[in-house]
């Protein structure tokens, strides 16, 4: 049975952060449940973060050694979630029906 609930993310990025481990609270995702993030800063010369992690009591964990990859100054953050449903009468070609959810980025400053 089809059943959509929208994820947020609890509380607010501070808006400075350090290249530490920045700990994500969710509502609305379950221990097990995929979550992308991508992070990118403005510089050309660093690769932004796209990784994808399992959340675990409704939280993910950004590691320090990551952020430090990253150039000082302004970052982009975006959280994406993808909900795969079984179709109860698929083509014989199967399938499945597939949500793909995205929260409004998110911005932060990384100090070094």
């Amino acid at each position: 049975k089809l059943t959509f609930t929208p994820f947020t993310l609890t509380g607010k990025i501070p808006a400075e952060i350090n290249a530490a481990d920045l700990p994500l609270n969710f509502t609305g995702l379950k221990d097990g449940d995929i979550i992308r993030v991508e992070i990118a800063d403005t510089s050309s010369t660093t690769e932004d973060i796209f990784e994808t992690d399992t959340v675990l009591n409704n939280r993910v964990i950004i590691k320090g050694s990551e952020l430090a990859t990253l150039a000082a100054g302004p970052l982009d953050m975006s959280f994406y979630a993808d909900n795969n449903y079984p179709l109860d009468n698929p083509g014989k070609e199967g399938g499945v029906l597939n949500f793909f959810y995205k929260l409004k980025y998110q911005r932060a400053t990384l100090k070094k």
